[in-house]
């Protein structure tokens, strides 16, 4: 309802420029001033259509020119560590609900897609899962850099993959007893943006790794929301699992002046609004 409000407000607002314009036109264009009116009434169309789908043209775009085509061709014959994974933005009363890893960080629920035929990933590739913990159709594994593109131009098309972010939401925080599978058996999500963190060298793996990161919003029910809200923290099992930040704790990875050390994964600050890994 907000959204739609502040869409009607730059209409008035785009109207309103319109009309002095086009009666500023009319005063230039005295005697063609049906062609002052139809420029202005399209710039016009044109200008509200990008203030209202802002964020759908801006990921059209994204998707279209934003798919680790830039890399450089010195990576060609190297071989390079994949790592496409999903988060899963959940939001309680404008705070982030984010989960313990392995590694004792917290960070977004979420995981490594998956393929759905590993054997035929590797002949279309070349790229082969590695032998780090995991499932072994987890979409974390080693590829040709001269393959890159091609991996993530088939990776764009949504085929022959694992598409939506229901798994690990449902071991994570349901399967694990976090959340009661009873209230949270319907799971709607709403995809939000991706990122890619370029091609660096990764000091845990000691090698060369791409990660990209679709980041998606959960869309609860009235209940799940309700249920969210109400999360009791002082139960040990979730205060040991689970932690509610706020957008400058993840900024600053939960460092702080009463805390020096880093309390939340590095990809954790994706899944804020405007963040950009530049």
């Amino acid at each position: 309802m907000k959204k739609l409000f502040k869409d009607i407000f730059w209409i008035i607002i785009i109207g309103t420029f319109v009309i002095m314009a086009t009666y500023y036109l009319l005063k230039i264009f005295d005697k063609e001033f049906k062609t002052a009116i139809y420029i202005e009434i399209s710039i016009a169309i044109i200008i509200a259509c990008f203030r209202i789908f802002y964020k759908k043209i801006v990921n059209v775009f994204h998707k279209i020119f934003y798919r680790g085509y830039e890399y450089k061709k010195e990576y060609n014959d190297k071989e390079i560590r994949l790592s496409f994974a999903y988060l899963i933005r959940i939001r309680i009363n404008g705070k982030y609900l984010l989960i313990k890893s392995k590694r004792d960080k917290y960070q977004p629920v979420g995981g490594v897609y998956h393929i759905d035929d590993k054997v035929k990933i590797n002949n279309k590739f070349g790229f082969y899962r590695d032998s780090h913990p995991g499932d072994a159709n987890d979409i974390r594994g080693n590829i040709l850099g001269r393959n890159i593109k091609k991996f993530i131009k088939w990776f764009n098309k949504n085929t022959e993959r694992e598409i939506t972010p229901d798994r690990e939401f449902r071991e994570e925080l349901i399967v694990s007893g976090l959340l009661p599978s009873e209230i949270f058996n319907e799971l709607n999500f709403f995809y939000f943006d991706t990122f890619y963190k370029g091609i660096n060298h990764d000091n845990f793996y000691n090698t060369l790794q791409l990660l990209r990161f679709d980041i998606f919003d959960f869309i609860p029910t009235k209940e799940q929301e309700l249920y969210l809200a109400n999360l009791n923290f002082k139960n040990k099992k979730i205060k040991a699992n689970l932690y509610l930040a706020t957008n400058d704790e993840i900024k600053r990875l939960g460092v702080s002046e009463a805390n020096d050390k880093q309390i939340f994964g590095t990809q954790t600050p994706f899944i804020l609004e405007g963040f950009r890994n530049e």
